[in-house]
């Protein structure tokens, strides 16, 4: 059986659940926001491996039934709004973490052919640590300072000419570029109360990457935005990666235990290609419809391998 994780509404999920149903392999659906209003878990940690089950819909499946989790997004709920209780903050805070707790703890120790595991999952939860990890590693990454301190991040600016762009730290928001206004007296006290990741701005070609276990699918993504997701009309190519960077790619998704994964990369004018980040869990539809890569169909053919 394969599992797939997601939330009721989640595109992706949805996409890959309805594939393999299509391919009359055996799959279900965890929405891990019906736990634990809903769906049940039952596990025996100082069991055997593997030992319990999960309830889905009313249904019990074995831990020892699934052979493949395909990890879209890991949704939880505020237990006390969903069941309309009072409660503190603090309570609800606690009843929360149980939750989260609870699966965490399950996911590190299911033993099956993850498509990722936890821990590459939470790795790029502190995307910041994921992109030291790079430039450790000899990859040439953007030069980067993630602040709250005004005189820094002034300093920062005028080694780099004033060519930068800032994000979150974590992402979701898109990119933008740093202006002038960016560095006034109000907006860099506004950043005082959080820190803000400020890069060097590449000019150059998008390139997105996926590895799909031994599979690579590279394409150029042509926007007319810094942030190529904020255009929807950004044409995709495929295109031909230089072997070493093909190499390199590799032992990214090696090194951050990925089998599956989108690899960001910006090359500049000069031929210089700079590592972004590596996404465990990206978004492919849209990319697979331009580009005309069988994604979905080699992502499906990693879930039907045993756990090895």
């Amino acid at each position: 059986m394969i599992l797939i994780l997601g939330s009721e509404k989640e595109f992706h999920s949805k996409y890959v659940f309805e594939f393999l149903k299509q391919q009359n392999e055996e799959v279900e659906y965890l929405n891990t926001g019906k736990f634990p209003v809903s769906d049940k878990i039952n596990w025996f940690p100082t069991d055997s491996v593997n030992s319990g089950n999960f309830v889905i819909d009313g249904k019990k499946i074995s831990f020892n039934e699934i052979k493949s989790i395909y990890w879209r997004w890991q949704y939880s709920v505020d237990i006390c709004k969903l069941l309309n209780i009072k409660a503190s903050s603090y309570t609800s805070f606690v009843m929360n973490k149980e939750i989260a707790a609870t699966t965490d703890s399950l996911f590190y120790a299911l033993k099956c052919n993850w498509v990722n595991p936890i821990e590459a999952i939470y790795l790029h939860r502190t995307k910041a640590y994921q992109l030291f990890l790079l430039a450790q590693n000899g990859f040439r990454v953007p030069k980067t300072l993630i602040s709250n301190d005004s005189e820094e991040i002034i300093k920062f600016a005028e080694e780099n000419n004033y060519d930068l762009i800032y994000k979150p730290v974590q992402g979701g928001c898109h990119t933008a570029i740093l202006t002038k206004d960016d560095l006034s007296a109000d907006r860099l006290n506004s950043f005082k109360t959080g820190a803000v990741q400020f890069q060097e701005k590449l000019d150059g070609t998008d390139i997105r990457v996926y590895i799909v276990g031994d599979k690579i699918f590279p394409a150029e993504i042509r926007a007319k935005t810094i942030d190529f997701r904020s255009d929807k009309d950004a044409e995709i190519v495929p295109v031909k990666l230089p072997p070493e960077i093909e190499k390199q790619c590799f032992k990214i998704a090696d090194m951050f235990k990925l089998k599956f994964t989108g690899i960001d990369i910006k090359t500049k004018s000069n031929g210089e290609y700079v590592f972004i980040e590596a996404n465990p869990s990206p978004m492919f539809v849209g990319f697979e419809r331009q580009s005309k890569y069988n994604i979905t169909e080699t992502l499906c053919e990693l879930l039907k391998k045993e756990y090895r």
